[in-house]
């Protein structure tokens, strides 16, 4: 009931994205006049707490929690460098998505929102920032006595340089410093007949990629000689 001084009333408690009816008629006394009605839907409630997790150098697992309302589907839109980017459509059933193919050591926007039939709710964003990607296929070869050649593939994001590391199992340790355009480098001074661990990874800023590794063996002086 709404005293007849009142032209307006704000209805709470409702729920999201559901039809309502509503009618209105005036009381006086025990007489009451005809009704008026109208047909009112509320908006649709967005999803919350987006968040990217288990972030690689080409993926992010997104996961978020559904709004009160059904859902029939999410509508996700992934966004780098200002630059418009791919929309997915995510059925309604699922709070999660794994994003794949992703650009490494590359920040990104995520926008979503939910929809059901005609209606959509509003948006909810999360940013997040893919890491630096490890050189690829680390080999040694040209093994003999006392030097290897140690080669990769470079990764795909821009670095500043190399790290290297080599060690041996009598616990000598050596880092080296690389520049980012080389591909190889060629030890010298090791060991005969000793094991040697490398590792390698790249550099940008503050940030290191994983580390990639690879062992080999050096020659002892009779295989260099039957080699010659």
């Amino acid at each position: 009931v709404v005293p007849n001084t009142v032209t307006e009333f704000t209805i709470t408690r409702l729920y999201p994205a559901t039809e309502y009816e509503i009618s209105l008629n005036s009381v006086r006394g025990r007489e009451e006049s005809e009704r008026i009605c109208t047909l009112v839907h509320t908006a649709m409630d967005s999803p919350v707490d987006l968040i990217a997790t288990n972030i690689t150098p080409t993926e992010a697992l997104l996961q978020w929690k559904a709004p009160m309302g059904e859902v029939e589907n999410y509508v996700i839109v992934v966004t780098h460098f200002a630059i418009a980017g791919e929309t997915i459509l995510v059925d309604g059933v699922n709070e999660e998505f794994q994003l794949v193919d992703l650009i490494p050591s590359t920040h990104y926007t995520v926008t979503m929102y939910a929809t059901s039939g005609p209606l959509m709710s509003g948006t909810i964003t999360t940013n997040f920032s893919t890491l630096l990607d490890p050189p690829a296929n680390l080999t040694a070869s040209e093994v003999t006595r006392q030097s290897a050649l140690i080669s990769w593939q470079p990764p795909r994001a821009e670095i500043e340089n190399y790290v290297l590391t080599y060690k041996s199992t009598d616990g000598s340790r050596k880092e080296l410093i690389v520049d980012a355009e080389d591909t190889w480098i060629r030890l010298e001074g090791l060991s005969e007949n000793t094991d040697y661990t490398v590792l390698l990874q790249a550099a940008q800023d503050a940030t290191r990629s994983s580390l990639t590794s690879t062992v080999f063996t050096t020659a002892s002086y009779s295989e260099d000689a039957l080699i010659v």
